[in-house]
């Protein structure tokens, strides 16, 4: 829970003060949402601060008591980077007070309003709730009320926190601490079946992450009505905008996602949440690949300082200045050029003169024989002629 500059109204200023369970000092007022007023507090044996979510029980129906503190302890036994971590629960004189993790950040919904997001951030923060959720809906758990401000951004860490499971609901148990067709949840943020009052599941987490998506995206609510009744109709029969037709910027994948998490039939959504988290993770990493890439390719190998000596054949050396390194490419291409062009000329002369060496060679041997032949005629004449 964050810390706001919030004053308490004379209701609320009684607790100031107050030390519950022995150890939990009420200190000071951070403000109010649903059913319960949330203060700063210290713990005074860990010696930590803490924020303590009061709940009057006194206002719950009969039967949601023991409920809502059953869920509590169920809730306090999730462990995640990015929930808010419940601590302890104490009952005291007809309240509920649930002490949890204190973070000092302001909700998503704030900085939306005031600060320009990237694409990458945005797609950072969704991803790591919707890994939250997938954590929570593996326990079991499904949240009900997922929307920008009850998304806190840590100042200090710079981290993403789920908060607020106050209409949490235990998927794998038929009791629940609404009725059956009670329409619960913040009507833009909720789902279709949401919103007919229809029993619902995980996916339902799944739509509102979307919604939240889509209002990172366009800065902009996709629902539009100005009351409940009308929100309701548009949420269950009108498709939203698509986001590029807001903004033209937005990357098309992450237009995708957030449409696909915002299917009107659950059927069509996003199956998990995990499976949102993929595609998130998909998209972060082509992004880091497309600002790698085109920086590998417009580095040159020996673009490493102002000047590189270059070897030139007769074991001279030249100062290339990169700063005209154009015109110095072009000028040893050139002289390579000129290199292989001298050196083939010199193999076609000297294949030229082996070739003639050949054929002399060849010509002297054959003279030669016919030499040999005449000198041979004569000595057998000369023998013959003295015999005779």
């Amino acid at each position: 829970m964050s810390q706001q500059e919030n004053k308490p109204n004379e209701r609320y200023a009684h607790f100031i003060g107050k030390t519950v369970g022995d150890r939990y000092q009420v200190k000071m007022f951070i403000g109010k949402g649903g059913m319960a007023i949330v203060f700063k507090g210290f713990d005074v044996k860990l010696n930590r601060i803490v924020a303590i979510k009061v709940v009057d029980l006194k206002t719950l129906q009969k039967g949601n008591k023991q409920r809502l503190i059953n869920e509590a302890h169920a809730i306090a036994q999730l462990n995640h980077p990015y929930i808010i971590q419940i601590y302890d629960i104490v009952e005291e004189q007809g309240h509920g007070y649930i002490v949890m993790q204190f973070v000092d950040g302001f909700n998503f919904e704030t900085l939306l309003k005031n600060n320009n997001f990237t694409w990458k951030q945005i797609a950072t923060i969704i991803k790591n709730i919707a890994h939250a959720v997938f954590y929570a809906h593996k326990k079991g758990l499904i949240h009900r009320d997922i929307k920008t401000s009850n998304i806190l951004i840590s100042a200090k860490e710079n981290r993403c926190y789920l908060m607020d499971f106050g209409l949490v609901t235990n998927a794998h148990d038929d009791t629940r601490l609404t009725p059956e067709g009670a329409i619960v949840g913040t009507p833009d943020f909720m789902s279709p079946e949401q919103a007919k009052g229809e029993s619902i599941d995980h996916r339902a987490d799944i739509y509102s992450l979307g919604v939240v998506m889509y209002e990172a995206l366009t800065k902009e609510r996709c629902i539009t009505a100005t009351n409940s009744f009308a929100a309701i109709i548009q949420i269950v029969q009108e498709k939203p905008i698509p986001p590029r037709e807001i903004n033209s910027e937005i990357p098309p994948a992450l237009e995708a996602i957030c449409l696909k998490a915002m299917e009107k039939n659950r059927e069509d959504r996003y199956q998990t949440a995990l499976e949102m988290v993929k595609q998130l993770e998909g998209f972060l990493l082509a992004q880091k690949r497309a600002l790698e890439e085109p920086i590998a390719a417009a580095t040159p190998q020996f673009q490493e300082s102002k000047t590189q000596i270059v070897n030139i054949n007769e074991k001279k050396t030249q100062i290339v200045d990169l700063s005209k390194k154009k015109t110095q490419i072009v000028d040893l291409s050139k002289t390579k050029r000129n290199k292989l062009t001298s050196r083939n000329k010199m193999t076609s002369r000297t294949r030229k003169s082996k070739k003639y060496a050949r054929k002399h060679r060849k010509n002297q041997n054959e003279y030669l024989g016919i030499w040999i032949v005449i000198i041979s005629i004569l000595v057998i004449l000369i023998i013959v002629s003295q015999l005779q």
